[in-house]
């Protein structure tokens, strides 16, 4: 066998394994991931109530979800540096925005109660008007909404339904923009 036989099966071959690749994505695309995304647009709807939440305190968070208030859920933890910037965010804007028709909901994930505390108290993040700080001990509800990136923030409209993720650090503009989206309709 000559170089020239040689180049043409390494051609072939690498010809034969990138449609092989392009089969498998091909067939996950058309197949499963439509499923995926489904699943995990019921699974956002189903969890929009905090009924089995917990605050820092302990006590029960039992929020109505379509009780007629925009819902701002941030997902949060200390080890996320930009979740710092998130909280800071939150608190510029609740300063701003009619408590009485939105509601700012900070999920910690996975974290003991006095880290958070700690945490809160380190930054003067422990007095923000509006904003109840449930504990998620098991991570359920980042779970439930798809989350899959620190910090992230869930809007949810009027009648509780999820409608928009905010997957990165928030901005004032950015989050004033997506209540006030929800506040108009």
């Amino acid at each position: 066998m000559n170089t020239s036989d040689k180049r043409l099966i390494k051609i072939g071959l690498i010809v034969v394994f990138a449609a092989m690749v392009f089969t498998a994505w091909w067939i996950y695309y058309q197949k499963y991931k439509p499923i995926q995304d489904a699943i995990k647009e019921q699974q956002a709807e189903l969890q929009t109530s905090f009924d089995g939440f917990v605050d820092l305190n302990g006590n029960p968070v039992a929020l109505d979800a379509a009780d007629g208030k925009v819902k701002v859920v941030t997902h949060w933890a200390t080890w996320c540096p930009q979740c710092l910037t998130d909280w800071k965010v939150v608190q510029e804007v609740s300063k701003e925005v009619d408590l009485g028709r939105v509601v700012f909901i900070a999920v910690n994930r996975k974290e003991p109660v006095y880290t958070i505390q700690s945490y809160l108290n380190e930054y003067q993040l422990s007095l923000i008007d509006g904003v109840t700080v449930v504990v998620d001990s098991d991570d359920r509800h980042y779970g439930m909404v798809g989350g899959y990136t620190m910090p992230e923030t869930v809007i949810y409209n009027q009648d509780g339904k999820n409608v928009e993720q905010i997957r990165t650090t928030l901005s004032k503009e950015v989050l004033l923009e997506a209540i006030n989206k929800q506040l108009q309709e």
